[in-house]
């Protein structure tokens, strides 16, 4: 992941996923929200753009949402929100498992 320069409050956050480059906009108060995340919850691994299976549902971490992350559903782009270690698997770009916070880990 690069990070552009803050222009205005604003972080400019490039990624390439599956040979597709894509760029995110965070705010600074955004982008200190998902710091927070990182430290609170130990998850120096977590990255915009990475995937994740929230309750059983395929998705790329987009953002936050309040206090929580924001991604988008695979299959129908829907966008959702969830708490960081509810139910949750993160990956890394080729579905190989980094962390599972999953009750039942399947």
């Amino acid at each position: 992941m690069e990070f552009m320069p803050l222009l205005l409050g604003i972080t400019y956050i490039q990624k390439t996923v599956n040979n597709h480059q894509t760029t995110k906009i965070m705010t600074k108060g955004d982008t200190c929200v998902f710091e927070n995340i990182k430290s609170q919850y130990k998850m120096d691994f977590l990255e915009i753009g990475m995937n994740v299976l929230v309750n059983k549902n395929a998705a790329r971490v987009t953002g936050v949402s309040g206090s929580g992350l924001k991604a988008t559903l695979i299959n129908s782009k829907k966008s959702i929100s969830f708490h960081p270690t509810w139910e949750t698997a993160y990956y890394d770009s080729n579905w190989n498992i980094i962390a599972d916070y999953r009750k039942n880990k399947r």
